[in-house]
Protein backbone atom coordinates (compact mmCIF):
# COMPACT_ATOMS: atom_id res chain seq x y z
CA UNK A 1 0.00 0.00 0.00
CA UNK A 2 1.72 3.28 -0.87
CA UNK A 3 2.86 5.51 2.13
CA UNK A 4 -0.17 8.83 1.16
CA UNK A 5 -2.73 5.93 1.19
CA UNK A 6 -1.63 4.80 4.85
CA UNK A 7 -1.36 8.59 6.28
CA UNK A 8 -4.84 8.76 5.08
CA UNK A 9 -6.62 5.92 6.88
CA UNK A 10 -6.70 8.14 10.41
CA UNK A 11 -7.91 11.29 8.29
CA UNK A 12 -10.34 9.63 6.93
CA UNK A 13 -11.62 7.75 10.02
CA UNK A 14 -11.66 11.11 12.31
CA UNK A 15 -13.97 12.70 9.44
CA UNK A 16 -16.38 10.25 9.53
CA UNK A 17 -16.24 9.78 13.30
CA UNK A 18 -16.20 13.65 14.71
CA UNK A 19 -15.77 13.88 18.49
CA UNK A 20 -19.07 14.75 20.01
CA UNK A 21 -19.01 14.84 23.52
CA UNK A 22 -15.80 15.99 25.52
CA UNK A 23 -16.13 16.23 29.07
CA UNK A 24 -12.53 16.75 29.93
CA UNK A 25 -11.18 19.69 31.01
CA UNK A 26 -9.01 21.19 28.05
CA UNK A 27 -5.92 23.39 27.50
CA UNK A 28 -4.25 24.16 24.13
CA UNK A 29 -1.07 25.52 23.51
CA UNK A 30 -1.28 26.41 19.95
CA UNK A 31 1.48 27.66 17.49
CA UNK A 32 0.58 30.74 15.47
CA UNK A 33 2.78 29.53 12.74
CA UNK A 34 1.31 26.12 12.80
CA UNK A 35 1.33 24.56 8.91
CA UNK A 36 -0.37 21.11 9.87
CA UNK A 37 -3.43 22.38 11.90
CA UNK A 38 -5.16 25.07 11.03
CA UNK A 39 -5.95 28.11 13.44
CA UNK A 40 -9.59 27.55 12.47
CA UNK A 41 -9.90 24.10 13.49
CA UNK A 42 -8.77 25.06 16.67
CA UNK A 43 -11.10 27.83 16.78
CA UNK A 44 -13.67 25.34 16.10
CA UNK A 45 -13.03 22.78 18.99
CA UNK A 46 -12.14 25.19 21.69
CA UNK A 47 -15.61 27.01 21.29
CA UNK A 48 -17.65 23.51 20.90
CA UNK A 49 -15.97 21.66 23.78
CA UNK A 50 -15.08 24.84 25.87
CA UNK A 51 -11.67 24.42 25.94
CA UNK A 52 -9.13 26.80 26.81
CA UNK A 53 -6.47 27.94 24.22
CA UNK A 54 -3.16 29.95 24.58
CA UNK A 55 -1.60 31.02 21.09
CA UNK A 56 2.17 31.20 20.96
CA UNK A 57 2.17 33.77 17.82
CA UNK A 58 5.61 32.96 16.46
CA UNK A 59 5.55 29.38 17.36
CA UNK A 60 5.54 26.49 15.02
CA UNK A 61 3.96 22.75 15.27
CA UNK A 62 6.94 21.27 16.78
CA UNK A 63 7.81 23.60 20.18
CA UNK A 64 11.82 23.25 19.83
CA UNK A 65 13.16 26.48 19.92
CA UNK A 66 15.04 27.70 23.60
CA UNK A 67 12.55 30.17 23.25
CA UNK A 68 9.39 28.02 22.33
CA UNK A 69 10.45 25.68 24.93
CA UNK A 70 10.49 28.21 27.72
CA UNK A 71 7.21 29.19 27.10
CA UNK A 72 5.65 25.78 26.65
CA UNK A 73 7.36 24.70 29.90
CA UNK A 74 5.61 27.91 31.51
CA UNK A 75 2.43 27.16 30.24
CA UNK A 76 2.28 23.46 31.15
CA UNK A 77 2.90 24.54 34.62
CA UNK A 78 0.22 27.40 34.58
CA UNK A 79 -2.29 24.82 33.37
CA UNK A 80 -1.21 22.43 35.61
CA UNK A 81 -2.09 24.88 38.98
CA UNK A 82 -5.18 25.28 37.26
CA UNK A 83 -6.23 21.76 36.98
CA UNK A 84 -4.66 20.77 40.37
CA UNK A 85 -6.88 22.95 41.96
CA UNK A 86 -9.96 22.21 39.97
CA UNK A 87 -9.74 18.38 42.06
Amino acid sequence: MARAAIKKKPLLCARRHPIQMWNTPTEILYAGQDNLVQRKTVDIFVKKFSAGLTVMENGEHWFHTAEQLEIMNSWENQVLDITSSMW
